[in-house]
């Protein structure tokens, strides 16, 4: 029979969408109800030709594409309905209501009968086969491949469909129970085809962004981390993101459903109500990992969207606040796929638990029966995890057509608030579901705030939207949530309260935190887990409001709690002094509003200093080194002098002094503070207090660390005498005892803080040598320059950093003068003109006692410089040519030599601190050494020619050859493989560091290059030893009218010298031949001809000749006993330096090899003429 009354399809689809049919009462109307009448026929049609289409591409099974006509082409029925209504969808809100009104009528609709002709068929089979048609290879797939406008639109179909179904919007049918079908192959073919849509990258919107040459565009934008993808942040389309908002409203329509028949199923007792079958939610299961994708994806897209927002309007501190975004989704992110994954595990292992039982007992056994209903309880928890977090983000996000979201911030926060007040209250001890509940509830409170308002900036508005509200939130958190042991939830909790501080202002955030201070106490004192983590955090924030009660109560804690409780303590406490460089709060505190509550910390550190608990004492010291260094440089210095049996006290605050030390490197600020304090000790002068004490924990700090001590440790504590006998050098044994231990406490710190100082600066280095110019009393004068010592042999031992420590001494020596072309040295600024001096003319020592004169302290301002560079390492001064050594070490070779030869800086200078210029003369390399003594004794032998300066001349070259002698022995000193055949076998160079050897000062390693530079100089002294020395002492210098007395003292100091430097060159030549040829072998030569001279003799008294013997004696026997005495003088300072010398051992040998036999010749032949001529 003919159908009546059923018009076209399109024609009455185009009609009840026009019409924006939306409800059953709208039915009523004759003409929409026969055109809902001819759509059912047309879906449970077989085929159905799409007329209204055009030619479109089609991809067939063998993936060709092919162009087919529309006319041409047969679907089935409800396809081709179901590509109209998407079609219809996108047009409008109205057409998109009314396409899903009729999607559901289509689907939950059964067959009905109006009278002849009037009958509604039920197309419930076939328009679940068109719906689920979308995820299977289709016309409608290959549809939507190409066109993505009715892709979107089936999206919405879908999507609202199982929303109005799943909602329970007609009566007695829900998805779980009557459409048990239709959600399985959405789960099964839909789902997983969507999640494609969602995750493809085709047609999207992406920045700029330049790949490493040798990585593509999609791998550097996927290997980059979040914070840093503002650049190449990729911006999906709507079709990607409504897909993905698609996956997870059906997951929670499917999970809500699945829920609501379950519950109802309980509550009825009696009647007829529906019926879940347990199977229709285990197939949840496959596809849960297709919700975690897209929740993943979907907070990574809101990130990426808010960082580049942040880089692109150039937000203030946005580094930070994109630190913070991204930290903060990380967390959520987390939680949530560790929250998914021991549902899972959980699942899996129940699972494998049942199948055990199965093989081994059979299905009919308890423990099966047991396992499945936990199987079934743990299916329920993973729908109502999953109705939960997806409603966060659709009550915050919505998406696929759902416009009931939260669109003002009270409503958002009123909706996280709501989710935080559901977690229950502890009265007992926890129970699995109520950890699995809180849980869930606190991740869905944290997915809602994440997605709202990931950034900081975006957060304060949200908090502060109801500011009560937060209050009583954050209330619920620290009462309810971070009272679970479980640490999940603590986390989570702790998380929240994270992104509710570090959006709240400071001020906010602080009164936040004070109202809970006391519930923040008991949870650190609960133990050491994830939620004293968080109230470490909080606490951070109530101490600096209330810094006298809370920082009373901690130490409190730390006194008497257990170790995790005084740990957690030592967190807070060590969180303290970073608060002023906090990098997520809006709001900076200054270093002002730090230093009271800091100097508050330090009091009660100090009294905290010797726990007995050796970790609380480490991380007790550990604080020093944040608070104001002159709050506790004076206390700890004093604990650490003070003696005691365990040694406890002493060895925290010395260690609190490295770490206070280690973290100011970067200046000399607190070295110098340690230097008074130390100095302050050493005189007997304590300074007060620096601040007065005002509340009842700084008095008894006060009274504790500012008095004698306790009766107890009253004979171990330091009494400092303030007499002036106390720095006296003659004082009592036990005031040398102490002042020692001051200055070798002080010096092992200094050298600790100059191990680790990263870069030298003259920030570092000018202000401590200008501080060694301000010495005045013997004593300070003596420390200073011994803390200098070792600061500049750790210095020096670069190239930079001794250039930095000779710039600074050079910029002090070196007074510059705009009005003048060259610089005045600071020589010059005392009394020049009239240096002290004694009887014979030569200028006083500096006489170190403890009362100094004027005139020696400016002596000591005078050597002081020079004092600064003596232990620098030389091999930062030899290691490079002229050409490459910095400008400021060639100042200082050129004012060196400007001290030596100037007449009036000369004078100035005692013998000691002309040694003192040439030992830093010493350190520069040989070659530039020896060039710079040839052409000084080139123009001087030019000016004694001339007779320009007369005597002056003369006597500047004699002084050039004390100098030559002294650089020459001073360099070969310094080499240690000359002394032995093998350089790989000298042993180390012994001593303390508080002195430099006279002889043999090693700094740098044996040299073949250098040695060679250095032969060149052996002839030299050869020359000046037979040129000026031997003359002298064969000449007749006893005759004291003509020779005065200063001329006789300078020729005795110029023979003292060639004498030292020949005795080195002695030794040298033993291993060296070079040497030997040069030089000592005429040194040695009057030996061998005093024996030859005595055998003659000997011949001469046999034969009893008197002419031979007359013709013998007339030979220059006095020049030989001359030259024959400097020779021996040579060899006694030779063995004099072997006595002291490391490889004394291998040298006395070897003297003994080369030199005995000569020795021994002459003695027999001397011996052999004395008896001839008592014989005779």
């Amino acid at each position: 029979m003919a159908l009546l009354n059923v018009i076209p399809y399109e024609t009455a689809l185009r009609r009840l969408v026009h019409s924006g049919i939306c409800s059953d009462e709208q039915l009523c109307d004759y003409t929409l109800s026969q055109s809902l009448r001819s759509v059912a026929y047309a879906v449970n049609r077989a085929s159905t030709p799409i007329a209204s289409l055009s030619k479109h591409c089609v991809s067939s099974a063998n993936g060709i594409e092919e162009d087919q006509c529309a006319s041409s082409l047969r679907v089935a029925g409800g396809v081709s309905v179901l590509c109209h209504m998407c079609t219809y969808s996108i047009t409008s809100h109205q057409c998109q209501q009314a396409s899903i009104y009729l999607s559901t009528r289509l689907l939950c609709d059964d067959a009905s009968a109006y009278g002849e002709g009037n009958e509604r068929p039920c197309c419930r089979v076939a328009w679940t086969d068109a719906l689920c048609s979308g995820g299977t290879m289709s016309y409608l797939q290959r549809r939507m491949e190409v066109d993505r406008r009715l892709a979107l639109g089936y999206l919405f179909i879908l999507a609202g469909t199982m929303r109005t179904v799943g909602l329970g919007v007609v009566n007695g049918q829900r998805l779980s129970s009557h459409h048990a079908d239709f959600v399985q192959r959405v789960l099964n073919d839909v789902v997983p085809r969507v999640a494609v849509m969602a995750d493809t990258h085709e047609g999207l919107s992406k920045a700029h962004c330049v790949p490493p040459a040798n990585e593509s565009k999609d791998d550097s934008a996927n290997t980059m981390p979040v914070a840093q993808r503002s650049s190449v942040f990729t911006r999906p389309s709507r079709l990607a993101v409504e897909a993905n908002n698609a996956i997870i409203h059906i997951f929670h329509y499917i999970s809500g459903d699945i829920l609501s028949v379950h519950h109802s199923g309980e509550k009825q007792s009696s009647g007829c109500h529906l019926v879940l079958d347990r199977d229709m939610p285990n197939r949840l299961w496959p596809a849960v990992s297709v919700l975690r994708s897209a929740l993943i994806r979907a907070l990574n897209w809101v990130v990426q969207e808010v960082v580049a927002h942040i880089h692109s309007a150039h937000i203030a501190n946005e580094h930070r606040e994109a630190q913070a975004t991204v930290e903060v989704m990380e967390g959520v992110k987390s939680a949530l796929d560790a929250a998914l994954s021991r549902i899972v595990k959980q699942q899996e292992a129940l699972e494998c638990s049942r199948k055990r039982i199965e093989q081994q007992v059979g299905i009919s056994a308890r423990d099966y029966h047991a396992t499945t209903d936990m199987m079934w309880a743990n299916t329920l928890r993973l729908c109502i995890f999953c109705k939960n977090i997806t409603g966060a983000w659709i009550e915050v996000q919505g998406g696929i057509g759902h416009t009931e979201v939260l669109l003002s911030d009270k409503k958002v926060l009123a909706f996280i608030a709501s989710l935080v007040a559901s977690v229950r209250a502890l009265e007992e001890a926890e129970t699995d579901s109520q950890i699995f509940y809180a849980n869930t509830a606190l991740l869905s409170a944290a997915l809602a705030a994440a997605s709202a308002a990931p950034a900081p900036f975006m957060q304060s508005s949200l908090w502060l939207a109801d500011a009560s509200l937060t209050q009583q939130m954050h209330n619920a958190i620290v009462h309810r949530a971070l009272r679970y042991k479980d640490e999940n939830v603590q986390k989570l909790g702790a998380l929240i309260s994270q992104m509710v501080l570090y959006g709240s202002s400071l001020s906010s955030s602080t009164g936040i935190v004070t109202q809970s201070s006391e519930q923040l106490l008991e949870l650190i004192s609960d133990g050491r887990d994830a939620a004293s983590q968080c109230v470490i955090r909080m606490l951070s924030r109530a101490v600096l409001e209330r810094p006298h009660s809370l920082l009373r109560s901690m130490f409190h804690l730390l006194q008497h709690g257990d170790t995790k409780t005084r740990r957690n303590v030592l967190d807070v406490l060590s969180a303290l002094p970073q608060m002023e460089n906090d990098t997520v709060y809006g709001e900076t505190i200054s270093a002002e509003q730090m230093r009271p509550m800091l100097h508050l910390l330090a009091e009660e550190l100090l009294l905290q200093i010797q726990d007995e608990e050796l970790l609380v004492r480490l991380e007790g010291a550990k604080l020093f080194a944040k608070v104001w260094p002159e709050d506790v440089c004076r206390p700890l210095l004093i604990i650490a002098l003070q003696r005691d049996k365990s040694f406890k006290k002493q060895s925290a605050a010395r260690h609190a002094l490295q770490l206070l030390l280690s973290a100011h490197t970067g200046s000399s600020r607190v070295v110098l503070l340690i230097l008074e304090e130390s100095l302050a000790l050493l005189s007997g002068v304590i300074r007060t207090a620096c601040l007065t004490p005002s509340t009842p924990a700084s008095i008894l700090a006060f009274s504790k660390f500012h008095a004698c001590g306790s009766e107890e440790d009253a004979g171990d504590t330091v009494k400092v005498d303030v007499s002036p006998r106390a720095a006296d050098p003659d004082a009592t044994s036990n005031n040398n005892t102490f002042s020692a231990r001051v200055i070798r406490l002080a010096l092992s710190l200094f050298k600790w803080w100059a191990e680790r100082v990263p870069i030298w600066t003259e920030a570092c280095i000018e202000p401590i040598v200008r501080r060694v110019l301000r010495a005045t009393t013997a004593i300070e004068q003596e420390f200073i320059i011994r803390m200098m010592a070792q600061m500049s042999t750790l210095c020096g031992a670069t190239v930079d950093g001794a250039s930095v420590l000779v710039r600074s001494c050079v910029n002090l020596m070196l007074c510059k003068n705009d009005e003048a072309q060259h610089a005045a040295l600071w020589i010059e600024q005392g009394p020049i003109s009239n240096p002290p001096r004694s009887e014979d003319g030569t200028v006083m020592p500096v006489v170190m006692s403890g009362e100094v004169k004027d005139a020696d302290c400016w002596m000591y301002q005078v050597l002081a410089p020079l004092l600064c560079l003596r232990s620098c390492p030389r091999r930062s001064f030899a290691c490079r040519g002229v050409e490459d050594m910095p400008r400021a070490m060639l100042d200082l070779w050129d004012l060196l030599w400007r001290l030596l030869f100037i007449p009036k800086y000369r004078d100035v200078l005692t013998t000691d601190g002309q040694r003192l210029v040439l030992e830093l003369v010493c350190k520069y390399s040989a070659s530039m050494i020896l060039e710079r003594l040839s052409c000084l004794e080139k123009e001087l032998m030019e000016n004694n020619r001339s007779d320009a300066l007369g005597d002056s001349a003369a006597w500047d070259i004699r002084f050039l050859c004390r100098i030559g002698f002294f650089c020459v022995g001073s360099l070969f000193s310094q080499m240690r493989g000359v002394f032995c055949k093998n350089a790989e076998k000298v042993p180390p160079s012994g001593g303390s560091d508080e002195a430099i050897s006279e002889s043999f000062s090693v700094d740098t390693n044996y040299s073949e290059t250098e040695l060679r530079e250095l032969l060149f100089g052996v002839p030299m002294v050869r020359r000046w030893i037979e040129n000026t020395v031997i003359p002298w002492l064969l000449s007749d210098n006893d005759d004291s009218e003509r020779t005065p007395s200063s001329f006789a003292t300078e020729m005795q100091r110029l023979s003292q010298s060639a004498v030292d430097c020949a005795a080195l060159l002695t030794l040298v030549a033993l291993n060296c031949m070079e040497v030997d040829t040069l030089a000592i072998s005429s040194f040695m030569q009057p030996l061998e001809e005093l024996a030859v001279f005595y055998r003659v003799q000997l011949k001469h008294v046999k034969k009893h000749s008197a002419e031979d013997e007359s013709a013998c004696l007339s030979m220059n026997y006095k020049d030989l006993l001359g030259k024959f005495e400097f020779a021996i003088h040579v060899q006694k300072a030779a063995l004099n330096i072997v006595r002291s010398h490391p490889m004394g051992r291998d040298l006395i040998c070897l003297w003994f090899v080369k030199y005995m036999p000569q020795l021994i010749e002459l003695a027999n032949a001397a011996c052999a003429v004395s008896d001839a001529l008592k014989k005779s």
